[in-house]
């Protein structure tokens, strides 16, 4: 069965952009069904250089809960993981997987060591099985073969 992947993730400049379409690249090349979605930022205006983000991508929604069986979740060093953003996202989250709509298995997290370390529990509460990268992922051919390995996991869940 191909695997369904919903990669979300926070930018403002792109670089976490580049590394978010490497893992769903990654996911793909695993015969993985893909949906990329931007965390919104409503703490600050995006500088020039990221104002197409918002324009290319549409926030992550209840339905991808429901259609995905693994997320892969990138976070930048800017965002805090107490975030008023991700912590909407967290309970909406949380509302789909109160209902018969949740379909998710698993998640995997790129951020820094301490951003991950405080949003994988709270992946794990929702019952996601959480994904550890094999290595730090500091470039796209990382974040690529850890969408590779996220997509093998998740067909084969």
């Amino acid at each position: 069965m191909n695997a369904r992947v919903v990669v979300v993730f926070a930018s403002r400049r792109g670089s976490t952009e580049r590394l978010a379409t490497a893992a769903a690249v990654g996911a793909v090349e695993m015969r993985g069904e893909i949906r990329l979605r931007l965390l919104p930022d409503s703490a600050s205006d995006l500088p020039p250089e990221g104002a197409y983000l918002a324009k290319e991508y549409v926030p992550p929604r209840d339905a991808d809960a429901a259609w995905a069986d693994a997320l892969i979740l990138l976070l930048p060093n800017w965002l805090d993981a107490a975030s008023p953003d991700l912590d909407r996202w967290f309970t909406s989250l949380d509302a789909v997987r109160q209902s018969d709509r949740w379909r998710l298995r698993a998640a995997a997290v790129i951020a820094p060591d301490a951003t991950r370390a405080a949003v994988e529990p709270r992946l794990a509460a929702l019952g996601l099985s959480i994904i550890p990268p094999p290595t730090t992922v500091a470039s796209p051919e990382d974040a690529r073969m850890f969408g590779r390995a996220t997509g093998c996991f998740a067909g084969d869940a």
